[in-house]
């Protein structure tokens, strides 16, 4: 059972909220002596509320309600699917906190209580769901995961301290991997069942601006991003390839490529600039390295990757 797809539960929810946060300013309109947009602060913490409350409740009926209860146990699982499904914990947490910093912002709550609770954000949602896995019988708490859930939001956390602002973006790419139709009950049956549980055509970024590794060469767009990836492929199951895929070995890859920093082409249009925002977590195609483990070919160039 593929424990680490409730990662895309909020998906939609990041999308919406990435419409809705991107403009940082607020109208002093409303507003008390400290700047705080009374109004938003209370309808944010109120839809908050309301959400995540909606969201655990359907969690639990869709994904735990079906399966027996334990008592809280732990579960290791930091040898699955090559770790892949770490990097979707990461990645999740880290835009769930960057998420809850840019709307307390919005609000015009004080700069670092704004980064402090708007990063808790991330892991509270997160804790939540590692809570249910350690009352059921077919999973448990992992460590690993709530490792891996504390980073990202520390990313987020970190950055918004040190530069008040994301110089380091996490992306997503996917592209549909030959081993689905081998097992399309683990690994998904169509495209959009695909991007969810196939890990072999997931792909996770750490991209920032080149300017931001070369700040006096202003020659460079200020858009144009350099990014690390990492996947894996030749995967079947969790832990290891069932019978009959023993042969298929399962190997991880790296990869160096371009990206683009749609944050960073705002324009006067406002809808353009909530249309870049919302895309902003996904890796452009581009030119790509990629550096593996396998014992076929360590070094691959692929004109154009996603």
């Amino acid at each position: 059972m593929f424990k680490g797809h409730r990662k895309y539960l909020l998906s939609g929810f990041l999308v919406v909220c990435f419409f809705l946060c991107q403009n940082n300013s607020y109208s002093q309109k409303n507003t008390d002596s400290t700047g705080v947009n009374r109004a938003r602060l209370y309808g944010m913490i109120g839809g908050g509320l309301i959400t995540y409350s909606a969201a655990m409740t359907v969690l639990y009926q869709f994904w735990y309600a079906d399966y027996p209860r334990s008592d809280f146990h732990f579960f290791d699982d930091s040898h699955e699917w090559e770790q892949v499904d770490k990097c979707g914990h990461f990645f999740t947490a880290y835009y769930e906190s960057v998420i809850g910093i840019n709307t307390l912002k919005w609000s015009g709550m004080n700069k670092n209580k704004a980064i402090l609770y708007g990063s808790l954000w991330g892991i509270l949602l997160q804790t939540s769901i590692e809570i249910f896995d350690g009352y059921s019988a077919n999973w448990g708490f992992s460590v690993t995961d709530m490792t891996a859930n504390i980073g990202g939001s520390l990313l987020a956390f970190g950055q918004q301290k040190l530069w008040n602002e994301q110089k380091i973006q996490l992306k997503f790419s996917f592209w549909p991997s030959n081993l689905a139709s081998k097992r399309p009950e683990e690994l998904g049956s169509g495209l959009i069942e695909q991007s969810i549980k196939d890990y072999n055509g997931e792909t996770y970024w750490l991209s920032t601006g080149f300017r931001n590794i070369f700040p006096k060469a202003e020659f460079i767009p200020n858009w144009l991003n350099i990014s690390v990836g990492y996947g894996a492929e030749g995967m079947l199951g969790g832990f290891t390839n069932p019978d009959p895929y023993e042969y298929i070995s399962r190997y991880r890859q790296f990869y160096l490529s371009f990206d683009v920093n749609t944050l960073k082409m705002h324009g006067n249009h406002r809808f353009i600039n909530h249309l870049l925002t919302a895309v902003s977590w996904i890796k452009f195609p581009s030119p790509t390295i990629e550096f593996n483990t396998s014992k076929a070919q360590n070094i691959r160039f692929h004109w154009l990757y996603f």
